[in-house]
């Protein structure tokens, strides 16, 4: 199977698939969840448009579900985002190449390949969207 530059399966171990605190002492999880679902609603509405963030929706798509079980499946993930699946494995390859994803092999399914944030993409995720969300609620206190 051609995995289009990406790392072979298991090739980077998760350090554990373990909750992330920090998320959900937070409201981060829901308004990240509340983004996912805005950017759905405006590709549903625009359908015509082809608005292409798909890196970002795959992004946002693996930070919600890392602060719950820590990781989607590719196939997850080419389901998630509209884009075509040879490009999302581009993307997810490109992604992991620069060290903001790691991959393994699924323990119950060798088949499937799992993908999640690094730690620092995490943190640095759960910053872009506290960034966002500060923004949005200054808009909101100025009108």
């Amino acid at each position: 199977m051609d995995t289009g530059g990406m790392k072979p399966a298991g090739a980077r171990q998760f350090e554990t698939a373990r909750t992330h605190p920090c998320i959900e002492a937070s409201e981060t999880k829901a308004f990240a969840k509340a983004l996912l679902a805005a950017n759905r609603a405006r590709d549903g509405i625009l359908s015509d448009v082809g608005f292409a963030d798909a890196t970002w929706m795959l992004l946002l798509d693996l930070f919600v579900s890392q602060a719950h079980d820590g990781r989607l499946s590719l196939s997850d993930l080419y389901t998630s985002i509209d884009a075509p699946k040879a490009t999302t494995l581009r993307t997810i390859g490109r992604l992991v190449d620069q060290g903001h994803l790691q991959t393994e092999a699924d323990p119950r399914d060798g088949r499937r390949t799992l993908v999640r944030l690094t730690e620092e993409t995490y943190r640095q995720m759960s910053e872009v969207v506290e960034e966002i969300r500060g923004i949005i609620a200054n808009a909101r206190s100025e009108v």
